[in-house]
């Protein structure tokens, strides 16, 4: 399939280098992230020891006519009401928001799109020219009324991938679920200052 990524943070890095098998994969990013990436691929060293360099197809803006089988936005929240004009402007139908989206009710709607949304499980940091990051090739991704429209869909996208695929179909219900979990484990690590070894000598946490 042909698939557009925006975003090449440690998410999109990975989900690109992860689905790349068995689809045509393009990588939407700008500034220096896009001459990088335009120069050298993307490279991630990964934790396990590896490092691999791919190289996609880079784009800096989304032409209307320029047309995929599905679109991934993996970006920062505060970056997507930015980048949904863009999308609602281009006439792909297939729309995938990745990430913590705790308001999925403003995107799940938008006009003439199959919105879906997903929870890929990767973290790690970028740095200037590569990504360092650990990957659990794991992806929770559906639609958020419960209909099993698109399952065949999202099944066929990443068929010939390593990617272990959870399709759930409440996908609002999971995400909120999630940021519960997600929520008081960050907000530890801050009080800790990133030493997570520290957390168990911290008898509470306000």
């Amino acid at each position: 399939m042909r698939i557009l990524i925006i975003g090449a943070g440690v998410l999109g890095s990975n989900l690109a280098h992860s689905m790349r098998k068995g689809n045509d994969i393009t990588i939407l990013a700008r500034g220096r992230t896009y001459q990088n990436l335009k120069n050298g691929g993307l490279v991630i060293k990964h934790k396990l020891g590896k490092k691999t360099t791919d190289c996609f197809t880079v784009i800096d803006k989304l032409q209307t006519d320029d047309i995929y089988d599905a679109i991934f936005v993996v970006s920062r929240f505060s970056s997507l009401d930015s980048i949904v004009p863009m999308i609602k402007c281009n006439k792909s139908k297939n729309i995938v928001f990745v990430g913590n989206n705790m308001t999925v009710e403003k995107y799940e709607n938008l006009e003439n799109k199959n919105v879906l949304f997903a929870f890929f499980s990767a973290a790690g940091k970028k740095y200037d020219g590569y990504i360092n990051s650990i990957c659990l090739n794991k992806i929770e991704i559906g639609r958020t009324d419960g209909k099993d429209y698109s399952d065949k869909f999202i099944t066929s996208i990443f068929a010939d991938t390593k990617i272990k695929v959870t399709i759930d179909n409440k996908m609002n219900d999971y995400l909120k679920t999630h940021a519960c979990a997600v929520l008081p484990l960050v907000f530890s690590s801050y009080k800790a200052n990133g030493n997570l070894k520290l957390l168990k000598k911290i008898k509470r946490t306000r």
